[in-house]
């Protein structure tokens, strides 16, 4: 399903934009526009995290070095979140002697933010739309290395 998914998509940008460059500056534009979270729920969290990570993954599928853009694309991920989780994410590049614009160790972080945020949420038994939630890496198949730690490998709905 997700690969039909990603074709289908493909086939609209080469639609609308024409060439690779194109639809990547696409792709750069909407994460650009990726809105910040207005009301920190766990599920606003949750659903800006995939967002960011679903146009993180198309450039991938699309050839380009994301590690490479690093510097331009983690503040605008990082914009989309709250103060707190910002300020928390310079922290951690700080102590673990990490860039902040490594945009994988980014995104492994914030999906381990998100899923503290859900089972939080879970744990104190507040009901929401995403109770019964899978993790957001196991959601989104990432497959991300942290400094220090062995591979995480999860699973796509």
């Amino acid at each position: 399903m997700v690969a039909e998914t990603y074709e289908k998509t493909k086939k609209i940008l080469e639609t609308r934009y024409g060439d690779k460059n194109r639809i990547i500056q696409a792709h750069l534009d909407y994460l650009e526009e990726v809105k910040s979270i207005k009301y920190a729920t766990p599920e606003a969290h949750n659903s800006t995290y995939i967002d960011c990570n679903r146009l993180i993954q198309a450039l991938r599928a699309l050839g380009e070095d994301v590690n490479g853009y690093g510097r331009v694309l983690a503040p605008k991920v990082l914009r989309a979140f709250p103060d707190d989780i910002c300020r928390r994410w310079i922290v951690h590049a700080k102590r673990e002697d990490i860039s902040e614009g490594d945009l994988p160790q980014l995104m492994a972080f914030l999906g381990d933010e998100v899923d503290g945020i859900l089972t939080t949420q879970k744990i104190r038994g507040e009901t929401s739309s995403l109770s019964g939630y899978t993790s957001i890496a196991a959601m989104l198949h990432v497959h991300a290395k942290s400094v220090g730690t062995a591979q995480k490998n999860t699973k796509r709905p």
